[in-house]
C-alpha cells in the first residue's frame, strides 16, 4: 500500500512481510507479485516453468524491479524476518520467488542502495511473526518509525 499510495502511507512497520510471488488474483502488470519490488521477475507467475537439465528456465524475459527503477518515495520502512519463517524451497511452488528470508535480505539491499530510511531486523531462531521477537522489538520499532521522520 505504501509503495502504490505514498501520499497516504509514509511509515511501514511489518513483521514477516510477504515480499514474494504471492498474489491472488494474478495481476499481469506484476507477473512476479511482490518479488518484483526488489528483484527482477524470474519467469512465469505460476510454478509451470520450463525445466532443462534440472534448471528452471523462465518462459519470458525478466522484468525490471519496481524499487530500483523508480524515483525515491517518502517512505520509512521497518521490518523483521525470522530465519525460520516459511521455509523454502517448497516443491509445490518451484518458481524461485518464494523464499521469505531471501526476499527480506534482497529488500534491505535495494532500500539501502536507493537511500531509503529503513531498518531490517533478521531474527535468529524466530518463526513467522514470532511472539517473543515482537515483544522484544515492537517498542523500538514504533519509536523508530515515528520519531524524527518528517511528514511530507
Amino acid at each position: 500500500m505504501a509503495w502504490f499510495h505514498p501520499e497516504l502511507y509514509h511509515r511501514v512497520l511489518a513483521y514477516s512481510p510477504t515480499m514474494v510471488n504471492q498474489q491472488w488474483p494474478w495481476d499481469p502488470s506484476l507477473r512476479g507479485g511482490a518479488w518484483e519490488y526488489h528483484s527482477a521477475w524470474t519467469g512465469a507467475a505460476t510454478p509451470n516453468l520450463t525445466v532443462k537439465a534440472g534448471v528452471l528456465t523462465p518462459s519470458e524475459a525478466p522484468g525490471a524491479p519496481l524499487i530500483p527503477s523508480a524515483p525515491l518515495k517518502p517512505i520509512r520502512y521497518w521490518f523483521e524476518m525470522g530465519d525460520q519463517d516459511l521455509f523454502y524451497p517448497n516443491p509445490t511452488i518451484p518458481d524461485g520467488m518464494h523464499d521469505w528470508t531471501l526476499s527480506a535480505a534482497l529488500m534491505a539491499k535495494v532500500l539501502a542502495d536507493k537511500g531509503y530510511h529503513y531498518q531490517f531486523v533478521f531474527a535468529k531462531n524466530a518463526k513467522h511473526v514470532d511472539r517473543p521477537t515482537v515483544a522484544q522489538t515492537l517498542p523500538h520499532a514504533l519509536e523508530w518509525v515515528w520519531k524524527g521522520y518528517p511528514i511530507p
